[in-house]
Formats: C-alpha cells, sequence, structure tokens
C-alpha cells in the first residue's frame, strides 16, 4: 500500500502507442512513476481506438516549448531568470504502468497494440521505415 492508504491509480489516456506508451493529461508521468517506485498500481482506462502507430516530431517540439500564453506569471518568471516547460501532454513508457482497462479487458501494458490491431484492424505490427 502507498502512502496515505492509497491503493491504486487510474488515469485517462489521449492515445495509446503500441508498446504500451501512454500520452495523457501533464502529472501523469509522476503520479506513475511514484507509484511503480511506491508499488501502488497504476491503471490507464481508455478505449484501444486510440492506438497511435508513431509519435511525431511535432507532439515532442511542443511539448519542449515554453507556453508563455498558457501561464500568466510567465513574464515575471522569465524576468527573473526561471526557465519553465509547460507541456501539452505527458509521454508515459508503459514500463510504469501496471495494466490497460479496456473494452476488451484489463490488458498489460505491452499487449495494447497486438490487441487494438486484431480487434479493430488498423495500425501496424512495426512502424519502421515507410516506402516513398
Amino acid at each position: 500500500m502507498g502512502h496515505y492508504g492509497v491503493q491504486s491509480a487510474f488515469v485517462g489516456a489521449d492515445a495509446v502507442m503500441s508498446d504500451g506508451t501512454v500520452l495523457t493529461t501533464p502529472g501523469v508521468l509522476v503520479i506513475s512513476m511514484v507509484g511503480k517506485a511506491s508499488g501502488v498500481p497504476v491503471h490507464v482506462v481508455t478505449d484501444l481506438w486510440k492506438l497511435l502507430d508513431a509519435l511525431g516530431p511535432e507532439i515532442q517540439e511542443v511539448n519542449e516549448e515554453p507556453d508563455s500564453d498558457g501561464v500568466p506569471e510567465a513574464q515575471t518568471w522569465a524576468e527573473a531568470g526561471f526557465g519553465f516547460l509547460n507541456p501539452l501532454v505527458d509521454i508515459v513508457p508503459g514500463s510504469y504502468l501496471t495494466s490497460y482497462v479496456t473494452e476488451f479487458g484489463q490488458l498489460e501494458p505491452a499487449a495494447v497494440g497486438e490487441v487494438a490491431r486484431a480487434k479493430y484492424g488498423f495500425g501496424t505490427a512495426d512502424p519502421g521505415p515507410t516506402d516513398p
């Protein structure tokens, strides 16, 4: 059991990768890391139609840009010499997650890609290089 009696955590997903990685609300990466370190299971509740074959570079770029328009204190912080990021999504590796709770039952993170492909008929087993 975790701190303060926490027995498990349930989080949502914006997108799911074939390897069990989840794109989700900022803050979930920390929840997942603390859960794993504390022995508290972290479950992702989602539909598998959210399968994403590859993580586009634009998501990484947006996540790494400061968002001064989204944080009112940004200008004051910048003038004081502080930097910050305001990520669009957290990218949480499947290794930090216990399971996915889906429309097809509870799944190991590594199985979400295979099950999504089998049930919905989309996605690739190996997103490798694309032919021109």
